[in-house]
């Protein structure tokens, strides 16, 4: 027989009255069958998340996450890094193709007078420097040449301290663009070159002091530095 009843919890002190609707025991059957129907319908049925259709963000359709490749793909991805340039004199110095290339920087360096060995003066800076590798490719994708460049680090030093002014004597895009649109007006013919160590024919009205570079210590006089 089915009906409205309560119960009435004593053990905290206090009424706890727990109202539930009662059926007739035929009726009670049918509900709790038609309920098991339901929960086994809706347990196969997708969820709402499971049913969106999710799409990279615009930002990553650039990239490919390499879900899905194969081992020959991943293998032909990790070749493209075997042969990167080196990050330090240690690591160019075990190849001879880089070897070369800081010999001949130093040859030019040496050969228009940049820089004479000396002590450094009491109260004067020392301006480090490191080697910078980079290989050059062509037009069509292939290795041109390897260019090894021993620079200044610049960026220990201070403005209004060390330096009040920044040049760097190259040609900006604009004037690069107003030569070619004066050849093409006026039909002249157009050659290209390239200076090797252009930056070493700037004038230095200033003293300035750098360590010589690595792998290229003068022995016997390791305290030593450069003076430009």
């Amino acid at each position: 027989m089915g009906g409205t009843g309560h119960t009435e919890d004593h053990t905290s002190g206090s009424t706890n009255i727990d109202h539930h609707v009662g059926f007739p025991e035929g009726d009670l059957e049918q509900h709790q069958t038609i309920n098991a129907h339901t929960t086994a319908e809706t347990d196969h049925l997708p969820s709402s998340i499971e049913r969106r259709s999710r799409q990279p963000p615009v930002w990553l359709r650039d990239y490919d996450s390499g879900e899905g490749f194969s081992d020959e793909d991943h293998q032909g991805n990790f070749a493209l890094f075997v042969d990167v340039d080196p990050l330090s004199y240690e690591d160019a110095a075990r190849s001879n193709k880089w070897r070369c290339v800081m010999e001949t920087e130093i040859v030019a360096i040496k050969k228009n007078n940049t820089w004479d060995l000396t002590y450094l003066p009491r109260g004067a800076t020392i301006v480090g420097v490191k080697w910078i590798y980079k290989t050059k490719l062509n037009e069509h994708g292939e290795v041109d040449k390897y260019k090894a460049c021993l620079v200044a680090k610049g960026y220990t030093q201070q403005h209004g301290v060390d330096y009040t002014e920044v040049f760097a004597h190259m040609a900006h895009m604009g004037t690069i663009r107003l030569v070619l649109a004066l050849a093409a007006k006026k039909g002249w013919s157009l050659f290209q070159l390239d200076v090797k160590s252009a930056f070493l024919h700037g004038e230095l009205n200033e003293e300035v002091y750098v360590e010589q570079a690595p792998g290229y210590i003068v022995k016997g006089a390791e305290n030593k530095v450069y003076r430009l």
